[in-house]
């Protein structure tokens, strides 16, 4: 990769560098503080399709995985 220096574009902040003195290729990047707050809103209906459709399937999941974890409570009192 040669001499780099990765710095957050949002807040500037050096993620990882080199440890080479001199001249670096600056890379612009997002660091995970900063990826955390940024809400990605989909912008074209098939976007949104597909983010409801996800929020479906997750929300199904969360509830079969509730089931399972009341079974298995069940299944230790005994």
């Amino acid at each position: 990769m040669g001499h780099f220096k990765e710095i957050c574009k949002e807040c500037g902040i050096v993620i990882k560098q080199c440890r080479c003195p001199g001249e670096k290729t600056v890379i612009e990047s997002t660091c995970d503080s900063c990826a955390e707050t940024v809400t990605l809103i989909p912008d074209t209906k098939q976007q949104l399709r597909e983010v409801l459709a996800r929020e479906v399937y997750l929300r199904s999941q969360v509830k079969q995985l509730t089931q399972r974890i009341e079974q298995l409570e069940k299944s230790n009192e005994k």
